[in-house]
């Protein structure tokens, strides 16, 4: 048995919340009076308690040292003293608490919320941006996966990753998140060698205006895809082409507005006036 420390994770926990706040917040990312108000509203609700091995305190402590810090389960099974298996189930069983009260802590912004103050109070953005609730962005995080789904979470520098989407409020809040898109992101070549695959079909005769055969889609994701290493059905393919679209459309329409002007950048002088042939 490995777990022989006479310093246990319920010793380790009480020095923490009873020594300098900022040790508890460096260790658990939240203040001592945060993490006592948590622990006590998730025992008001029967959500998590003292059971006769782990304390209500140390459960909670579990979850937010490895969410705060994406430490290993050896970690946690060092510092709190207690096997993979108990150390998993707790962590699992807060995650699902927390997850649980969404619905009643969590308030979405909707159309009726008044103007931000942040926005309303600055001529900069006031009233241009009168209606933001917030901003999106996203971010690369680990993923753990199964070695057949590895391609299509390869994102460009090679890592094994999922795509996370944010809305933050301008309070700094997060008020959105959407979890789990595959971390393969499209790349200038991954472009470039779709093109030049259905700019080979065209020459062909394989269909205009893009009305390939079902036969010859399959062809096109079965090369791309080993091409580049991805692993993208052809409804994949077919909604990057959408995209293209977009694109063409709306530099032809930037093209006809007033004040346009071509720069003298020689891959752009090499374009100006001609047509995208697919569309």
């Amino acid at each position: 048995m490995m777990n022989t420390s006479q310093h246990t994770g319920e010793v380790w926990v009480n020095s923490i919340l009873t020594g300098h706040e900022k040790r508890c917040y460096n260790v658990f990312r939240v203040h001592p009076e945060v993490f006592t108000h948590l622990r006590d509203l998730l025992v008001s609700k029967s959500l998590i308690g003292d059971s006769r091995q782990v304390s209500a305190n140390e459960q909670l402590a579990m979850f937010l040292y490895v969410v705060g810090h994406g430490v290993s389960t050896g970690v946690l099974m060092e510092h709190f003293q207690h096997s993979s298996q108990t150390i998993s189930h707790y962590v699992n069983k807060l995650a699902f608490s927390l997850a649980s009260l969404a619905e009643e802590y969590i308030l979405q912004p909707n159309v009726t919320n008044d103007c931000h103050p942040y926005i309303a109070s600055n001529e900069r953005f006031y009233p241009y941006f009168k209606d933001a609730l917030g901003a999106i962005d996203g971010t690369h995080v680990p993923a753990n996966v199964p070695i057949e789904d590895h391609p299509q979470f390869h994102n460009r520098k090679q890592q094994i990753t999922q795509n996370v989407m944010e809305v933050v409020s301008f309070d700094g809040l997060f008020t959105y998140s959407c979890v789990g898109w595959e971390g393969n992101m499209w790349s200038d070549q991954m472009d470039i060698t779709l093109l030049e695959m259905l700019d080979d079909e065209l020459k062909l005769g394989g269909g205009a205006y893009l009305q390939f055969s079902e036969q010859t889609w399959e062809f096109i994701a079965r090369g791309l895809n080993a091409i580049t290493g991805v692993n993208y059905p052809v409804s994949t393919i077919k909604a990057r082409i959408t995209f293209y679209k977009i694109v063409y459309y709306t530099v032809e329409d930037m093209v006809g507005a007033a004040g346009f002007a071509w720069d003298s950048n020689p891959p752009a002088d090499s374009i100006r006036g001609k047509k995208f042939p697919w569309y």
